[in-house]
């Protein structure tokens, strides 16, 4: 029982101890109000020098550790299937296919997607509405798209319209005119809440074509790893397209991994010039856009971000608080203030913002770790070795000299 409560007392301090200012290398002091939460955006110059993910930030107030919630502002997107298991298709007089889907009664909707074996295509379609499926009105034209190379496939099958509470929903294909061309087909419902974001980078477009892949590279060096991003907003001057894209990544510049991937596109009024990926960090940001037989995009710049994060805690009237981060042995620390807020009514909050970054004067270089004994005293090692081959050869002569001096002579 003594040991069990002592290991328990011993890992409560530990615990309690994870916060020692030798290990922080920065801080920033934090301007407070006398509101029940204060806020803090993590900007670029605490990124840079945190751990990715933030683990190692810590809020300071004398010597406590104060609890505080990390809060990414990432919006919020729900799709909910609308559609019955009612599809007709067909072919229409003029040689296009037409898809039919019944939403049934009072349900509301804006988009439409739909699955297909095909690939590599590209086709103008329509989205129609009715009440009776007699009347129709034409809600938006746009295209579907599917592009396969290099193992990578990059489709966009699905189509957005005002939102609409009329039954019947129609999809006209037109070029295609096979009535088993579509294998299913969904109407949705999308409700989005936005996000918010800070601009990571301005990127100049400086392209380069590759002839044997039919595309252009854009490459970028954020000039320090660290920095998150995740959305590359491109600024382009060709009227019309609608082209597949990679987004990929690279810690050194030389070897490179996939991001994500998605469609560009300008269609009459309509545009689509951003590429969604999950977030990075590293260093090195690579675009590649496709262009088969058409010419290059011209890109004039891009914009990359990342959602904003936001810190949140309780300040105390008349307390001095700081940031220490810059720690990459440090854990994620777990409070419990999170649910507690989820618990309590809504509390106001103030913006609050921190001083100039400097270097806590209390830090200490961690010491490299002890070397084994045999990498202290390498020239003990190499005579012991030495010693003991010269004594396993010694001993191996002698025995072959006993087993040949006790070999039998030959009878005559």
């Amino acid at each position: 029982m003594k040991r069990r409560l002592s290991g328990l007392l011993w890992c409560t301090i530990l615990l309690h101890a994870d916060f020692q200012p030798s290990r922080w290398k920065y801080r920033r002091a934090l301007s407070t109000t006398g509101s029940p939460l204060s806020v803090l955006t993590i900007d670029k110059g605490i990124y840079i020098h945190s751990q990715p993910g933030l683990a190692d930030l810590r809020v300071i107030s004398g010597q406590d550790e104060i609890p505080y919630v990390l809060e990414k502002m990432s919006g919020s997107h729900r799709r909910v299937d609308v559609s019955s298991d009612d599809l007709n298709q067909g072919v229409a007089a003029n040689g296009d296919l037409e898809v039919t889907v019944d939403t049934g009664n009072d349900h509301r909707h804006n988009g439409i997607r739909v699955a297909t074996s095909r690939t590599n295509f590209r086709q103008r379609v329509t989205v129609s509405t009715s009440d009776d499926g007699k009347a129709w009105t034409r809600v938006r034209d746009a295209s579907i798209f599917d592009f396969s190379q290099d193992a990578r496939q990059v489709a966009l099958l699905d189509v957005s319209y005002p939102v609409s509470s009329r039954r019947y929903v129609r999809l006209t294909i037109h070029g295609w005119n096979d009535p088993k061309a579509i294998s299913r087909c969904w109407v949705t419902l999308d409700e989005d809440t936005p996000a918010m974001r800070d601009t990571i980078a301005l990127l100049k477009a400086d392209p380069v074509l590759e002839e044997k892949t039919q595309s252009t590279l854009f490459t970028w060096d954020l000039g320090v790893p660290g920095i998150p991003h995740d959305e590359l907003a491109l600024e382009v001057d060709t009227p019309e397209f609608e082209r597949a894209a990679v987004v990929e990544a690279s810690r050194d510049g030389k070897e490179w991994y996939a991001l994500g991937q998605g469609v560009l596109s300008r269609f009459r009024k309509e545009q689509s010039l951003t590429l969604d990926f999950p977030e990075d960090h590293q260093q090195w940001l690579r675009l590649r856009i496709y262009n088969r037989d058409d010419k290059p995009l011209i890109v004039k710049s891009a914009t990359l971000s990342a959602i904003r994060t936001r810190l949140k805690f309780k300040p105390a009237s008349g307390a001095a608080y700081a940031l220490y981060y810059g720690n990459a042995d440090a854990r994620g620390p777990s409070y419990d203030l999170r649910d507690l807020l989820a618990r309590e009514a809504p509390a106001p909050e103030a913006a609050i913002s921190s001083g100039q970054e400097e270097t806590n004067s209390a830090f200490r270089e961690k010491p490299p770790p002890t070397k084994p004994w045999s990498e202290q005293h390498p020239g003990i090692l190499y005579v012991t070795l030495a010693v003991a081959v010269l004594g396993m050869g010694t001993v191996t002569v002698r025995f072959l000299k006993k087993v040949g001096a006790a070999k039998p002579e030959p009878n005559p």
